[in-house]
Protein backbone atom coordinates (compact mmCIF):
# COMPACT_ATOMS: atom_id res chain seq x y z
CA UNK A 1 0.00 0.00 0.00
CA UNK A 2 2.81 2.30 0.38
CA UNK A 3 4.18 1.93 -2.82
CA UNK A 4 0.43 2.55 -4.12
CA UNK A 5 0.43 6.01 -2.30
CA UNK A 6 3.59 7.25 -1.17
CA UNK A 7 5.99 5.60 -3.85
CA UNK A 8 9.21 5.14 -3.70
CA UNK A 9 12.04 8.05 -4.24
CA UNK A 10 15.05 7.30 -6.96
CA UNK A 11 18.68 8.25 -6.64
CA UNK A 12 17.90 11.26 -9.48
CA UNK A 13 14.48 12.39 -7.17
CA UNK A 14 12.20 10.97 -9.25
CA UNK A 15 9.45 9.25 -7.84
CA UNK A 16 7.91 5.71 -9.12
CA UNK A 17 4.57 4.95 -7.88
CA UNK A 18 2.65 1.34 -7.88
CA UNK A 19 -0.09 2.59 -9.99
CA UNK A 20 -3.50 0.74 -8.54
CA UNK A 21 -6.92 0.74 -8.57
CA UNK A 22 -10.00 0.85 -5.99
CA UNK A 23 -11.91 -2.56 -5.82
CA UNK A 24 -14.69 -1.58 -3.06
CA UNK A 25 -12.31 -0.63 0.04
CA UNK A 26 -9.57 -2.45 -1.34
CA UNK A 27 -6.17 -0.99 -3.31
CA UNK A 28 -5.66 -3.32 -6.18
CA UNK A 29 -3.01 -3.80 -8.92
CA UNK A 30 -2.42 -6.37 -11.46
CA UNK A 31 0.30 -8.06 -12.84
CA UNK A 32 1.47 -5.39 -15.73
CA UNK A 33 1.17 -2.74 -13.35
CA UNK A 34 3.45 -4.45 -10.60
CA UNK A 35 6.11 -5.72 -13.73
CA UNK A 36 5.87 -2.11 -14.77
CA UNK A 37 6.51 -0.59 -11.38
CA UNK A 38 9.83 -2.75 -10.97
CA UNK A 39 10.81 -2.06 -14.35
CA UNK A 40 10.69 1.53 -13.92
CA UNK A 41 13.02 1.02 -10.57
CA UNK A 42 15.86 -0.58 -12.59
CA UNK A 43 18.10 1.85 -14.59
CA UNK A 44 21.25 1.18 -16.38
CA UNK A 45 24.65 1.39 -13.98
CA UNK A 46 25.44 4.52 -16.28
CA UNK A 47 22.56 6.37 -15.00
CA UNK A 48 22.74 5.58 -11.55
CA UNK A 49 24.05 8.33 -9.43
CA UNK A 50 27.35 7.69 -7.31
CA UNK A 51 26.58 7.40 -3.38
CA UNK A 52 28.03 10.46 -3.07
CA UNK A 53 26.15 12.35 -5.54
CA UNK A 54 22.12 11.49 -3.81
CA UNK A 55 20.52 14.01 -2.14
CA UNK A 56 20.61 13.23 1.92
CA UNK A 57 17.39 14.54 3.52
CA UNK A 58 18.32 17.61 5.90
CA UNK A 59 16.41 17.09 9.22
CA UNK A 60 16.56 20.99 11.86
CA UNK A 61 17.58 19.90 15.20
CA UNK A 62 15.35 21.05 17.50
CA UNK A 63 18.36 24.34 18.02
CA UNK A 64 17.35 25.58 14.58
CA UNK A 65 13.72 24.68 14.82
CA UNK A 66 11.72 28.14 15.21
CA UNK A 67 8.50 27.81 16.72
CA UNK A 68 6.21 29.28 14.36
CA UNK A 69 3.72 31.04 17.37
CA UNK A 70 7.07 32.79 18.99
CA UNK A 71 7.84 33.59 15.33
CA UNK A 72 4.55 35.37 14.91
CA UNK A 73 4.62 36.87 18.25
CA UNK A 74 8.14 38.40 17.51
CA UNK A 75 6.89 39.81 14.03
CA UNK A 76 3.79 41.68 15.69
CA UNK A 77 6.04 43.20 18.36
CA UNK A 78 8.12 44.52 15.77
CA UNK A 79 5.04 45.72 14.18
CA UNK A 80 3.60 47.39 17.44
CA UNK A 81 1.06 45.05 17.75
Amino acid sequence: MRWMLDGIRMPDGQKVKLQHFRLGSRLMTSRERWLAFIHAQQSAPEEQAAPEEVKQPTHKGPKKRVNPAREAGRRLASLGA
